[in-house]
């Protein structure tokens, strides 16, 4: 009887969170009948509900635990404590926008048990973080996913309205693949990982003993090792590397069920394009999409997914073979040329402790990427940034330490400053000669550079001149180098280091045929993302949400993608 009742708390392997995501995934299948005003209209629908009538109902749609935890107790209020708890939010929220009281005075203190009843605090991965960084400490909503979900596929429907298979492909990704890894996750048996926690327990009586200097069980720690070296189901099951609460079988799962979601939708809404090349766009989406479901962020992956990896579908559609084709007869000796100058200045930048070996090493990979868009003249936009940020974290080096908001090592940039400065640039610069819009990705390249020398020499000016910023949403004083804190010195230059690289963009004719419209939406494009860079500081990073990586490589993206859009509509 016990083991029955057992088996009757167990949570179902598909929840009623992943059935209402699938089940709403077949609507994608009428997107060749309907316009997309009414492709958005359904989706808004389905926001609304999700929004507004399924808090009503006694329906558990928490997140589960992937790793075999039980489901998060399920909700009933009464409908007085469901209208005392809503009324208590709408009120709280307004009040916030106009910032007539702080937030916590803002919360109905009739109600407090149905407030608190309706958030049900969720275990957040800690990220990998740097040292002097703190860990996460925020909670999330039980509900927020759900509401997420609809809004990235509104969101989706209306960013690509002209290209409704992209929209139906990362939805597919998002909802079939995040559920199939939560199934496989949860219906792998827990000793199929005790080869991992035998291991994990060996090292932790080797540093005892080591630290204490006791006597090693030996029996016991050769027990140990034996189950962590040769079990066969800890190899199957072998957790993630940059993730340890998922698993390998999770992973693959995702990557194979989005892959078939996304190129069967594809095919039905867009069959005209070549089938090999739907596969190979959809295989590479997915594994994306697996890749950013699995990085230890608090941000619910119903809306980074979806988004990042409806961008990168995008741009790989427009990759033609005969655009490479075009390009190969100099890219054999530009290739060469890139890795030599890159290396060159690799190790250059590595004597002068600019970066530390792995920022050197990561640096020049996407620097080659780099060289490769448009030769030595995507180059010297490259140089330009470093030198500029370089120059930047020198100034006032000590009285910023003083202070406490000086680079870590010296000012040394690590692998993780190098991916999140010049990971979108690089993106951008190879699309330059894989396909035949290279004056908008030039474009996009230059905005994004832009950015990351904006952001950079803004950041550490400030530090070095002003002892005060104001947080750029609510105008607050904060110290200097807070998160999401700007100055008056500090944005005069960040915007005279972005028109820097813009002016040396131009001077290259890198800034398209125009003389006037490509600058500008460089310029306009790299503003607006150091503004977005601000803004993701001062509220995700500020909760622990995000690390500054993170918000770093944001800023890049949406400059770069808010210049391509924009060179792309108007025929540059």
């Amino acid at each position: 009887m016990q083991a029955r009742d057992d088996s009757m708390r167990r949570p179902p392997l598909f929840s009623a969170r992943k059935r209402l995501f699938v089940a709403s995934l077949l609507f994608a299948f009428l997107f060749p009948y309907l316009t997309w005003n009414q492709a958005a209209g359904c989706a808004l629908l389905l926001l609304l509900f999700n929004t507004l009538i399924l808090p009503w109902l006694d329906v558990d749609v928490s997140k589960q635990s992937r790793t075999g935890g039980g489901p998060n107790q399920k909700i009933a209020l009464s409908l007085g404590e469901r209208v005392a708890s809503a009324a208590s939010r709408v009120r709280g929220y307004l009040l916030r926008l106009v910032f007539l009281i702080p937030p916590r005075a803002a919360s109905d203190t009739s109600a407090p048990p149905a407030d608190r009843l309706l958030k049900a605090p969720v275990a957040v991965r800690p990220l990998p973080l740097e040292e002097g960084e703190d860990r996460i400490r925020a909670t999330t909503d039980t509900r927020t996913g759900i509401v997420l979900y609809s809004a990235s596929v509104l969101v989706l429907i209306v960013l690509y309205r002209n290209h409704l298979h992209i929209a139906a492909a990362a939805w597919a990704i998002m909802a079939l693949g995040d559920g199939m890894a939560t199934v496989v996750g949860r219906a792998m048996p827990l000793q199929f990982v005790a080869g991992g926690e035998a291991h994990q327990a060996t090292t932790e009586m080797l540093r005892s003993a080591q630290h204490d200097r006791l006597h090693l069980d030996w029996p016991r720690l050769w027990r140990g090792k034996l189950a962590a070296t040769t079990s066969w189901r800890d190899r199957i099951a072998a957790r993630l590397p940059w993730n340890r609460q998922k698993t390998w079988p999770g992973f693959v799962s995702f990557v194979l069920a989005g892959t078939v979601g996304a190129y069967i939708l594809t095919r039905w809404i867009a069959p005209e394009i070549p089938s090999d090349k739907t596969l190979l766009i959809c295989a590479a989406a997915a594994l994306l999409g697996a890749v950013v479901e699995s990085l230890p962020t608090a941000l619910d992956d119903n809306l980074t997914v979806p988004l990042l990896v409806g961008a990168f579908m995008f741009c790989a559609y427009l990759v033609e073979r005969s655009a490479l084709d075009s390009n190969l007869p100099y890219l054999g000796r530009r290739i060469v040329v890139a890795i030599a100058v890159n290396l060159g200045f690799a190790l250059l930048v590595g004597a002068l402790k600019a970066a530390s070996r792995s920022g050197a090493i990561c640096g020049f990979l996407l620097g080659t990427a780099i060289y490769l868009g448009y030769g030595y003249k995507s180059f010297i936009l490259l140089f330009a940034f470093v030198l500029l940020g370089s120059l930047a974290t020198r100034l006032g080096f000590a009285r910023k330490a003083a202070r406490g908001g000086a680079e870590r090592r010296g000012g040394a940039r690590t692998w993780r400053e190098a991916l999140a400065n010049l990971l979108a640039a690089a993106f951008f610069a190879i699309l330059v000669i894989t396909t035949h819009h290279e004056p908008a990705f030039l474009i996009a390249l230059v905005a994004a550079l832009a950015e990351a020398a904006g952001d950079t020499v803004s950041s550490e000016i400030g530090q070095w001149i002003s002892d005060r910023a104001y947080l750029i949403t609510t105008f607050k004083l904060v110290p200097a180098g807070e998160d999401g804190g700007i100055s008056l010195a500090g944005t005069v230059a960040g915007f005279t280091a972005s028109a820097i690289i813009m002016g040396l963009g131009l001077a290259l004719g890198l800034c398209g045929p125009y003389r006037f419209a490509g600058p500008i939406i460089a310029f306009g494009g790299a503003g607006v993302g150091n503004l977005f860079d601000s803004f993701l500081g001062a509220t995700l990073q500020r909760r622990g949400l995000i690390t500054n990586g993170m918000v770093n490589f944001a800023g890049t993206s949406v400059a770069g993608a808010l210049a391509l859009g924009l060179a792309l509509h108007l025929g540059l």
